[in-house]
């Protein structure tokens, strides 16, 4: 749907499903002939042609990415199953001390202190 003022177009209406592909294929675009997506293109291609080539791009990059998100957490994973450090657990006046926090609850000044 096109809005005019004064005779003249000013607008676009686009439904949201139009607007979301066009908006999709601009990024694509911009990413393949920036550099940024690793899309082969060559002068002379259609522009469906270089959809379809900066499209595979984008799924094999967000894939890579897919895959380095799961190597981190099974690196984490395997960091959490590994053996507790030799450390002793903490008190509740250690933890506070080590957070940098003091009580401020009715009491609690006595108390933090009162803990040796």
């Amino acid at each position: 749907m096109y809005v005019t003022q004064r005779g003249r177009l000013a607008a676009v209406l686009l439904s949201r499903p139009v607007y979301e592909r066009l908006r999709h294929e601009h990024e694509i675009l911009c990413r393949v002939v920036s550099g940024e997506l690793d899309a082969e293109w060559e002068p002379g291609m259609s522009l469906e042609q270089i959809l379809r080539r900066g499209e595979q791009a984008l799924d094999e990059e967000r894939l890579a990415e897919t895959r380095e998100l799961a190597r981190e957490a099974r690196r984490l994973d395997e960091r959490e199953r590994e053996a507790p450090q030799d450390r002793p657990p903490l008190t509740l006046k250690q933890l506070f001390d080590e957070v940098g926090f003091t009580p401020a609850w009715p009491g609690g000044q006595e108390w933090y202190d009162s803990q040796t």
